[in-house]
Protein backbone atom coordinates (compact mmCIF):
# COMPACT_ATOMS: atom_id res chain seq x y z
CA UNK A 1 0.00 0.00 0.00
CA UNK A 2 2.73 2.44 0.92
CA UNK A 3 4.19 2.30 -2.57
CA UNK A 4 1.00 3.48 -4.23
CA UNK A 5 0.37 6.15 -1.58
CA UNK A 6 3.75 7.68 -2.40
CA UNK A 7 2.75 7.44 -6.06
CA UNK A 8 -0.29 9.60 -5.40
CA UNK A 9 1.07 12.01 -2.82
CA UNK A 10 2.96 14.13 -5.33
CA UNK A 11 -0.29 15.12 -7.04
CA UNK A 12 -0.81 17.46 -4.09
CA UNK A 13 2.03 19.58 -5.44
CA UNK A 14 0.98 19.48 -9.08
CA UNK A 15 1.26 22.78 -10.97
CA UNK A 16 -2.02 24.25 -12.28
CA UNK A 17 -3.37 22.74 -15.46
CA UNK A 18 -2.30 24.94 -18.36
CA UNK A 19 -4.98 25.66 -20.97
CA UNK A 20 -3.96 25.40 -24.58
CA UNK A 21 -2.90 28.57 -26.29
CA UNK A 22 -4.92 30.34 -28.96
CA UNK A 23 -2.38 29.08 -31.50
CA UNK A 24 -3.41 25.51 -30.71
CA UNK A 25 -7.15 26.23 -30.68
CA UNK A 26 -7.94 24.75 -34.17
CA UNK A 27 -6.02 21.58 -33.30
CA UNK A 28 -7.79 21.36 -29.95
CA UNK A 29 -11.20 21.83 -31.59
CA UNK A 30 -10.46 19.08 -34.08
CA UNK A 31 -9.43 16.76 -31.26
CA UNK A 32 -12.65 17.49 -29.37
CA UNK A 33 -14.80 16.79 -32.42
CA UNK A 34 -13.01 13.50 -33.05
CA UNK A 35 -13.28 12.61 -29.35
CA UNK A 36 -17.02 13.32 -29.47
CA UNK A 37 -17.44 10.93 -32.41
CA UNK A 38 -15.45 8.25 -30.60
CA UNK A 39 -17.47 8.89 -27.45
CA UNK A 40 -20.69 7.95 -29.26
CA UNK A 41 -19.10 4.60 -30.16
CA UNK A 42 -18.24 3.80 -26.54
CA UNK A 43 -20.07 0.96 -24.78
CA UNK A 44 -20.89 0.77 -21.07
CA UNK A 45 -20.45 -2.87 -20.08
CA UNK A 46 -20.98 -2.42 -16.36
CA UNK A 47 -21.19 0.29 -13.72
CA UNK A 48 -20.89 -0.22 -9.97
CA UNK A 49 -21.04 2.32 -7.17
CA UNK A 50 -19.88 1.59 -3.63
CA UNK A 51 -18.36 3.41 -0.67
CA UNK A 52 -15.12 3.93 -2.60
CA UNK A 53 -16.61 5.49 -5.70
CA UNK A 54 -17.85 4.54 -9.16
CA UNK A 55 -16.24 1.92 -11.38
CA UNK A 56 -17.09 1.76 -15.06
CA UNK A 57 -16.10 -1.04 -17.40
CA UNK A 58 -16.12 0.49 -20.86
CA UNK A 59 -15.64 -0.70 -24.41
CA UNK A 60 -13.70 2.07 -26.16
CA UNK A 61 -12.62 2.46 -29.80
CA UNK A 62 -9.30 3.92 -28.60
CA UNK A 63 -8.53 1.00 -26.26
CA UNK A 64 -5.12 -0.57 -27.01
CA UNK A 65 -6.49 -3.63 -28.83
CA UNK A 66 -9.86 -2.39 -30.06
CA UNK A 67 -10.25 -3.95 -33.52
CA UNK A 68 -6.71 -5.35 -33.41
CA UNK A 69 -5.14 -8.73 -32.67
CA UNK A 70 -6.64 -9.45 -29.24
CA UNK A 71 -9.88 -7.72 -30.14
CA UNK A 72 -10.47 -6.56 -26.55
CA UNK A 73 -11.61 -2.94 -26.19
CA UNK A 74 -11.97 -2.98 -22.39
CA UNK A 75 -10.94 0.05 -20.35
CA UNK A 76 -11.77 0.30 -16.64
CA UNK A 77 -12.25 3.77 -15.15
CA UNK A 78 -12.58 4.37 -11.42
CA UNK A 79 -13.77 7.74 -10.10
CA UNK A 80 -13.36 8.10 -6.32
CA UNK A 81 -16.39 9.30 -4.40
CA UNK A 82 -14.39 12.29 -3.14
CA UNK A 83 -13.15 13.33 -6.58
CA UNK A 84 -14.11 16.89 -7.51
CA UNK A 85 -13.57 18.43 -10.92
CA UNK A 86 -11.79 21.80 -11.19
CA UNK A 87 -11.60 23.29 -14.66
CA UNK A 88 -8.14 24.76 -14.08
CA UNK A 89 -6.78 21.30 -13.24
CA UNK A 90 -8.44 19.29 -15.99
CA UNK A 91 -9.00 15.65 -15.00
CA UNK A 92 -5.83 14.30 -13.31
CA UNK A 93 -5.34 10.62 -14.13
CA UNK A 94 -3.33 7.66 -12.94
CA UNK A 95 -2.96 5.16 -15.80
CA UNK A 96 -1.94 1.61 -14.88
CA UNK A 97 -0.61 -1.01 -17.32
CA UNK A 98 -1.00 -4.59 -16.08
CA UNK A 99 1.56 -7.33 -16.59
CA UNK A 100 1.66 -10.64 -18.46
CA UNK A 101 -0.99 -13.33 -18.11
CA UNK A 102 -3.44 -10.98 -16.48
CA UNK A 103 -6.31 -8.60 -17.20
CA UNK A 104 -7.27 -5.09 -16.18
CA UNK A 105 -10.07 -6.53 -14.05
CA UNK A 106 -7.73 -8.93 -12.25
CA UNK A 107 -5.08 -6.25 -11.69
CA UNK A 108 -7.44 -3.69 -10.16
CA UNK A 109 -8.57 -6.29 -7.61
CA UNK A 110 -5.28 -8.12 -6.95
CA UNK A 111 -3.33 -4.91 -6.29
CA UNK A 112 -6.22 -3.09 -4.56
CA UNK A 113 -5.70 -0.14 -6.90
CA UNK A 114 -9.03 1.51 -6.13
CA UNK A 115 -8.43 1.23 -2.40
CA UNK A 116 -4.92 2.62 -2.67
CA UNK A 117 -6.04 5.63 -4.69
CA UNK A 118 -8.78 6.37 -2.15
CA UNK A 119 -6.34 5.97 0.75
CA UNK A 120 -3.95 8.44 -0.89
CA UNK A 121 -6.75 11.05 -0.88
CA UNK A 122 -5.63 12.35 -4.26
CA UNK A 123 -8.06 14.16 -6.51
CA UNK A 124 -7.59 11.96 -9.57
CA UNK A 125 -9.24 9.18 -11.55
CA UNK A 126 -7.79 5.74 -12.24
CA UNK A 127 -7.69 4.32 -15.77
CA UNK A 128 -6.77 0.70 -16.58
CA UNK A 129 -6.69 -0.26 -20.27
CA UNK A 130 -6.79 -3.94 -21.16
CA UNK A 131 -3.49 -5.05 -22.71
CA UNK A 132 -2.77 -8.58 -23.98
CA UNK A 133 -5.37 -10.73 -22.23
CA UNK A 134 -3.93 -13.71 -20.30
CA UNK A 135 -0.87 -13.74 -22.55
CA UNK A 136 2.90 -13.46 -22.11
CA UNK A 137 2.96 -10.54 -24.53
CA UNK A 138 4.13 -6.98 -23.91
CA UNK A 139 2.72 -5.51 -27.12
CA UNK A 140 0.35 -2.59 -26.59
CA UNK A 141 -1.60 -2.11 -29.81
CA UNK A 142 -2.77 1.46 -30.37
CA UNK A 143 -0.59 2.76 -27.55
CA UNK A 144 2.40 2.20 -29.83
CA UNK A 145 0.96 4.64 -32.35
CA UNK A 146 1.64 8.40 -32.24
CA UNK A 147 -0.63 10.10 -29.66
CA UNK A 148 -1.98 6.72 -28.60
CA UNK A 149 -2.10 7.65 -24.92
CA UNK A 150 -3.60 11.07 -25.66
CA UNK A 151 -6.44 9.51 -27.67
CA UNK A 152 -7.07 6.89 -25.00
CA UNK A 153 -7.31 9.54 -22.26
CA UNK A 154 -9.61 11.78 -24.31
CA UNK A 155 -11.85 8.83 -25.14
CA UNK A 156 -11.93 7.52 -21.55
CA UNK A 157 -12.67 10.93 -20.00
CA UNK A 158 -15.41 11.94 -22.43
CA UNK A 159 -17.07 8.50 -22.35
CA UNK A 160 -16.96 8.31 -18.55
CA UNK A 161 -18.53 11.77 -18.28
CA UNK A 162 -21.39 10.80 -20.60
CA UNK A 163 -22.05 7.20 -19.62
CA UNK A 164 -21.54 7.73 -15.89
CA UNK A 165 -23.33 11.08 -15.60
CA UNK A 166 -26.36 9.82 -13.66
CA UNK A 167 -24.23 7.86 -11.16
CA UNK A 168 -21.23 10.13 -10.61
CA UNK A 169 -23.15 12.98 -9.00
CA UNK A 170 -20.77 15.48 -7.38
CA UNK A 171 -17.76 13.52 -8.62
CA UNK A 172 -18.76 14.00 -12.25
CA UNK A 173 -17.03 16.18 -14.86
CA UNK A 174 -17.89 17.67 -18.27
CA UNK A 175 -17.55 15.56 -21.39
CA UNK A 176 -15.26 18.21 -22.89
CA UNK A 177 -12.90 18.20 -19.90
CA UNK A 178 -9.24 17.81 -20.87
CA UNK A 179 -6.76 15.50 -19.14
CA UNK A 180 -4.89 17.17 -16.30
CA UNK A 181 -1.71 15.92 -14.66
CA UNK A 182 -0.96 12.36 -15.79
CA UNK A 183 1.02 9.67 -13.96
CA UNK A 184 1.76 6.18 -15.26
CA UNK A 185 2.43 2.92 -13.48
CA UNK A 186 3.38 -0.42 -15.00
CA UNK A 187 3.72 -3.90 -13.57
CA UNK A 188 6.14 -6.39 -15.13
CA UNK A 189 5.32 -6.79 -18.84
CA UNK A 190 3.41 -3.50 -18.84
CA UNK A 191 6.77 -1.75 -19.32
CA UNK A 192 6.36 -1.54 -23.11
CA UNK A 193 3.04 0.29 -22.89
CA UNK A 194 4.63 2.75 -20.48
CA UNK A 195 7.67 3.25 -22.72
CA UNK A 196 5.51 3.84 -25.80
CA UNK A 197 3.36 6.30 -23.86
CA UNK A 198 6.42 8.28 -22.81
CA UNK A 199 8.02 8.19 -26.25
CA UNK A 200 5.12 8.96 -28.60
CA UNK A 201 1.97 9.13 -26.45
CA UNK A 202 1.36 12.83 -26.99
CA UNK A 203 0.95 13.53 -23.27
CA UNK A 204 3.33 15.37 -20.94
CA UNK A 205 3.50 12.62 -18.32
CA UNK A 206 4.70 13.88 -14.94
CA UNK A 207 5.60 10.66 -13.12
CA UNK A 208 6.20 7.01 -13.95
CA UNK A 209 6.22 4.10 -11.49
CA UNK A 210 7.63 0.71 -12.48
CA UNK A 211 6.90 -2.38 -10.38
CA UNK A 212 9.43 -5.05 -11.36
CA UNK A 213 9.06 -3.68 -14.87
CA UNK A 214 12.44 -2.31 -16.01
CA UNK A 215 13.08 -5.19 -18.41
CA UNK A 216 13.77 -3.33 -21.65
CA UNK A 217 13.63 0.07 -23.39
CA UNK A 218 15.67 1.42 -20.52
CA UNK A 219 16.97 4.24 -22.73
CA UNK A 220 13.39 5.56 -23.09
CA UNK A 221 12.92 5.82 -19.33
CA UNK A 222 16.43 7.22 -18.81
CA UNK A 223 16.09 9.89 -21.51
CA UNK A 224 12.61 10.84 -20.32
CA UNK A 225 13.71 11.46 -16.74
CA UNK A 226 16.83 13.38 -17.84
CA UNK A 227 14.79 15.59 -20.16
CA UNK A 228 13.81 17.89 -17.28
CA UNK A 229 16.94 17.56 -15.19
CA UNK A 230 17.93 20.88 -13.67
CA UNK A 231 14.45 22.39 -13.86
CA UNK A 232 12.42 23.37 -10.75
CA UNK A 233 11.27 20.36 -8.75
CA UNK A 234 7.63 20.90 -9.70
CA UNK A 235 8.51 20.61 -13.41
CA UNK A 236 10.90 17.66 -13.35
CA UNK A 237 10.01 14.19 -14.52
CA UNK A 238 9.93 11.60 -11.77
CA UNK A 239 10.73 7.91 -12.24
CA UNK A 240 10.41 5.36 -9.44
CA UNK A 241 11.49 1.77 -10.10
CA UNK A 242 10.77 -0.97 -7.57
CA UNK A 243 12.61 -4.23 -8.05
CA UNK A 244 13.17 -7.57 -6.38
CA UNK A 245 16.75 -7.99 -5.08
CA UNK A 246 18.85 -9.96 -7.55
CA UNK A 247 16.21 -9.85 -10.28
CA UNK A 248 16.73 -8.64 -13.85
CA UNK A 249 14.99 -5.38 -13.03
CA UNK A 250 17.55 -4.55 -10.32
CA UNK A 251 20.47 -5.30 -12.63
CA UNK A 252 18.93 -3.12 -15.32
CA UNK A 253 18.46 -0.23 -12.94
CA UNK A 254 22.02 -0.42 -11.62
CA UNK A 255 23.48 -0.57 -15.12
CA UNK A 256 21.32 1.89 -17.04
CA UNK A 257 19.93 4.55 -14.75
CA UNK A 258 21.84 7.84 -14.24
CA UNK A 259 24.30 8.07 -11.39
CA UNK A 260 23.83 10.54 -8.59
CA UNK A 261 20.24 9.73 -7.67
CA UNK A 262 19.05 8.41 -4.32
CA UNK A 263 17.97 4.84 -3.62
CA UNK A 264 15.81 3.71 -0.73
CA UNK A 265 14.38 0.41 0.48
CA UNK A 266 11.02 -0.60 -0.96
CA UNK A 267 8.09 -0.78 1.39
CA UNK A 268 6.43 -3.99 0.19
CA UNK A 269 8.90 -6.20 -1.60
CA UNK A 270 12.39 -5.74 -2.95
CA UNK A 271 13.85 -2.28 -3.23
CA UNK A 272 12.68 1.01 -4.61
CA UNK A 273 14.89 3.45 -6.43
CA UNK A 274 13.87 7.01 -7.14
CA UNK A 275 15.28 8.72 -10.20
Amino acid sequence: MARRRRFGQSLKHAPPHCPRSARDAPHALGNRLRARRRDTEAILRSLATDTLGTTLVLGLPEAPFAGLSYGDDTVIVFVPRRYRYHAEEGVPALVHFHGHNSTAERAIAAHALREQLVDSRQNAVLILPQLARFAADSSCGRLAQPRGLARLLENAISSTARLGRSSLGESGFPGRAEPGRVCLSAHSGGFHAAACSLRTGGVDVSETYLFDALYAERDVFRDWVLERRGEPASSRHKLVSYFTPGATTETAYRREMPRGYASRPGSISGHGSTV
